[in-house]
């Protein structure tokens, strides 16, 4: 059996700045325990986890403008002074402004009159501002479609496209519309995408300007068997639907499926940046409610108890040693 002596002089700890105890009478230096320096990471990290008061019950608060009397989440409405900050409940591209009493969203390529906002097929009824202004029955379509890569929009089930050529020297005359004919003899026409196909090699070539527009296709079928370059008019008044998708991918998906509600924050340089808006009444510029941020002070929290227990059992160590 080895002698004791041996055994202490052995156990040799590595020289550490310690305090005093005078009611210890121990040879050996007392690990500091650094308790301070945890509960500084503990709180740094959890930083990112506080969120600001919330003045917005995101999802409950409902909109009117005209006869769209159900404006509420994933849309929102938004105020014309860009100067005023306001922190909105919505998906960016969302936002719609009511102007005259009518509800108009915004699209990269103009403006569109909102007719309709189905929550359940998740689907907006729109009719080009253009032609609603106009409520002639032979409109002139100034440009397409198209959306803004960050918007989550896009055609429905239900669209099919109509091709306008406007101003041509040349196409077949079965198609033109006749209510559109200048003065220096152009024409302009409408296909389908059908008489698109039938017509390949009598498609105009030389136009000032080619449209292609979403239509709904069952107004579209009924207005085919009654001479569509003549009504094609009634077909642009009753618009088109737009679809978003029940289930969404980057910021706002994280955020909702986190519990939360995807929404956006106006800066002082009115620029919108995204904000979660959480169940508990508080909104957070992170993707998520309890997320990483959570997990990361948990995880230090944990950390920081695990220190203490190894620092406890060194203690009681001391206390046993001969």
């Amino acid at each position: 059996m080895q002698n004791p002596t041996v055994v202490r002089s052995s156990y040799h700890y590595r020289p550490l700045p310690s305090f005093p105890n005078p009611n210890m009478n121990s040879k050996f230096p007392t690990p500091p325990l650094p308790i301070s320096a945890f509960f500084f990471l503990l709180l740094l990290f959890s930083v990112p986890a506080i969120s600001h008061p919330s003045n917005v019950a995101c999802g409950e608060a409902i909109s009117s403008c005209g006869n769209i009397t159900n404006i509420t989440y994933p849309f929102w409405l938004v105020h014309d002074d860009p100067t005023s900050l306001h922190s909105h409940c919505g998906y960016r591209g969302f936002e719609l402004i009511c102007r005259n009493n009518t509800p108009i969203i915004h699209l990269p390529t103009g403006n569109y009159t909102v007719a309709n906002i189905d929550y359940k097929t998740h689907t907006i009824s729109l009719v080009d501002t253009d032609i609603v202004s106009v409520r002639e029955a032979c409109p002139r379509l100034h440009h397409n479609l198209t959306f803004d890569p960050d918007s989550i929009l896009r055609y429905a089930p239900s669209d099919v496209n109509l091709t306008f050529f406007f101003d041509c020297i040349d196409g077949p005359l079965d198609l033109h519309i006749p209510c559109l004919a200048s003065a220096g003899g152009n024409r302009s026409y409408v296909f389908t995408t059908e008489t698109m196909r039938e017509s390949y090699h009598r498609l105009p070539r030389t136009c000032r300007a080619v449209v292609v527009v979403p239509v709904l296709q069952d107004v579209l079928m009924a207005y085919i068997a009654d001479d569509l370059p003549t009504r094609y008019g009634g077909v642009l008044q009753s618009g088109f639907n737009l679809s978003w998708p029940n289930v969404t991918s980057g910021n706002c998906g994280s955020c909702e499926h986190s519990g939360g509600r995807c929404g956006l924050n106006r800066t002082i340089n009115s620029t919108w940046n995204f904000t979660c808006f959480c169940s508990d009444g508080v909104k957070t510029f992170h993707p998520h409610c309890a997320g990483m941020s959570v997990s990361l002070s948990s995880y230090l929290l944990a950390l920081f108890y695990c220190h203490c227990s190894i620092y406890f059992s060194i203690s009681s160590l001391h206390y046993h040693l001969p």
